[in-house]
């Protein structure tokens, strides 16, 4: 249409109000309304978005999972539990914590869904050879089988969580990292029978069962096995924590040798950072005050040599102070130290490399530490 006051030819848009210096297009003696054309491209460009992160997936229903959370069996701090499960009658998803995805039919999760439920009962067939009853709590590293009293076990559980995190802390891990495969087993049992049952018959492993607890620290799914019966709690805990050690340290960052003062000197760091003020670390730190007293504590580069046994407590508390003046004196050559021996170094060539001294050399600092010691 001609506009008889301007002479410029306007394309019609979808109202004069519209119309200003960002919808119109001059061009020269044409004007053009840019509306009809803006908002369909802003429709185009706004559906895209929001269907972007949807065409990621075969099925956005769950994502390609293959299965949904059962929120009848969500437990607590988002831990999955047999006994949760089963106190709400939960056949919906057979006591899984899920059900295969509805839109897609579950794809590979039937696999896993057939695995779990097999393993079950090999869970009920454990139960009876040890002759108590067991529930499962499953958390993001780790598969729980324990006959305690239900909230106990969700704390534990929780306890072997934080403690992952503070291990892969210590040694340069980022948090939630796994060094296994897959889920750690641990299982907890209340009377000491059925921890010496489960370490004979199931485990094959009697010549265990006079300890207090054990790890088989595998890569495809390493298994702690402990009993609670005559400890406290604290006392379970540290348990815990001591054998938790002994996986991560075995798996972290490649399997490798690392020798048994170190090993126990770790586990035990750990184990009294959990409470520090208790009785455990003053009775270790009294003993090997004793023993330096009475020159019956072995120098760095000896304790190697050392002989452990369930009724000897001073080679423990000795690779307790050890590795804690070690690691406290320069925590990044501790780590390092550790890498070389799993890369096959001597441990006292790797340790010249990592602290730039001998074991032989650290002996009089060791020393002069553990009297200072509180």
């Amino acid at each position: 249409m001609q506009n008889a006051q301007t002479g410029c030819c306007s394309v019609a848009g979808v109202g004069a109000g519209f119309r200003n210096s960002f919808l119109t297009l001059d061009l020269g003696p044409w004007t053009l309304d840019l509306v009809p054309c803006f908002i369909p491209g802003l429709i185009i460009v706004f559906s895209s978005l929001l269907f972007a992160e949807e065409a990621e997936y075969d099925c956005p229903h769950c994502a390609d999972t293959g299965k949904q959370a059962c929120a009848a069996c969500k437990a607590e701090n988002g831990f999955w539990c047999s006994e949760c499960a089963e106190r709400v009658n939960c056949d919906k998803c057979s006591g899984l914590g899920w059900v295969l995805c509805p839109k897609c039919g579950g794809k590979d999760a039937k696999a896993e869904r057939d695995f779990l439920l097999e393993q079950r009962k090999q869970r009920q067939k454990i139960s009876q050879a040890v002759g108590t009853r067991l529930r499962c709590i499953e958390t993001p590293r780790f598969r729980l089988f324990t006959d305690i009293d239900h909230r106990k076990s969700h704390r534990y559980a929780q306890i072997l969580e934080i403690y992952s995190d503070k291990y892969n802390a210590t040694f340069g891990s980022d948090p939630g990292t796994k060094v296994w495969e897959g889920r750690c087993d641990v299982y907890l049992f209340q009377p000491r029978e059925a921890f010496v049952k489960f370490a004979a018959i199931v485990d094959g492993k009697p010549e265990v069962a006079a300890s207090g607890g054990y790890s088989c620290p595998s890569p495809a799914g390493p298994l702690i096995v402990l009993f609670k019966e005559s400890r406290t709690d604290d006392d379970t805990i540290r348990t815990i924590i001591h054998e938790l050690a002994h996986v991560h340290l075995d798996l972290y960052h490649r399997r490798g040798q690392i020798p048994v003062w170190v090993h126990e000197g770790v586990a035990q760091r750990f184990e009294f950072s959990y409470k520090p003020e208790t009785s455990w670390r003053k009775e270790s730190l009294k003993r090997v005050k004793k023993a330096l007293d009475e020159g019956a504590l072995m120098p760095l580069d000896e304790l190697c040599e050392m002989k452990f046994g369930h009724d000897e407590p001073l080679p423990y508390a000795a690779s307790w102070a050890a590795v804690d003046f070690l690691m406290t004196t320069d925590k990044a050559a501790f780590v390092k130290w550790i890498k070389l021996m799993k890369e096959g170094e001597d441990q006292r060539a790797a340790f010249e490399a990592a602290f730039a001294a001998s074991l032989s050399s650290a002996n009089r600092a060791w020393t002069g530490f553990i009297r200072g010691q509180r």
